[in-house]
């Protein structure tokens, strides 16, 4: 099967092991050492067929992940739809005073209360409240930024140290 980037069977091969292996797979790092190791061929061949490849897959998941995008996004527009129609219809049997069901040749329309506690409305700021009704919270995360600085000034921070930077690969 060709593809847009003219990739070689083997590198072809290499994304169909790829493929079907678990992405959490540990033998992903073997099979792409074997690879590398035992394709025949030069070797800016087959760097340059590797390159390819994951030019290949970084387009295919760009396309994927707009799509998905694009079908959350008309999700949400169903969704809101389907919440105005129901909350329309609720008002149509509230107003015209209807039974709480209506059979249809297809449908059982039934407007019922909501179960569950009486909802809360708190129409003052919090402040306002009874201090016996309040609740304080507390939350604590580091200042990255603070520690990162006297790091680099040479202090030390207990349990906190400066690690090494790590390596990207760069395909242009």
């Amino acid at each position: 099967m060709s593809t847009l980037f003219e990739l070689s069977d083997e590198v072809m091969n290499l994304n169909y092991v790829l493929e079907t292996l678990d992405e959490e797979n540990e033998d992903i790092t073997t099979v792409i050492d074997e690879y590398l190791a035992g394709v025949k061929g030069d070797l800016n061949t087959k760097l340059d067929n590797y390159a390819g490849l994951i030019t290949e897959l970084q387009a295919r998941s760009s396309v994927r992940r707009e799509e998905a995008e694009r079908l959350a996004h008309r999700a949400k527009v169903d969704f809101n739809k389907v919440a105005r129609l129901k909350e329309a219809l609720k008002w149509y049997f509230l107003t015209h005073d209807m039974k709480t069901t209506i059979e249809t040749p297809r449908y059982r329309l039934t407007l019922a209360p909501n179960g569950g506690k009486e909802r809360l409305l708190i129409t003052v700021p919090v402040e306002e409240l009874p201090p016996d009704f309040i609740l304080a919270t507390t939350t604590y995360r580091p200042d990255m930024e603070a520690i990162r600085a006297a790091l680099e000034d040479g202090a030390e921070v207990p349990g906190v140290e400066l690690g090494e930077r790590g390596f990207n690969i760069r395909i242009m």
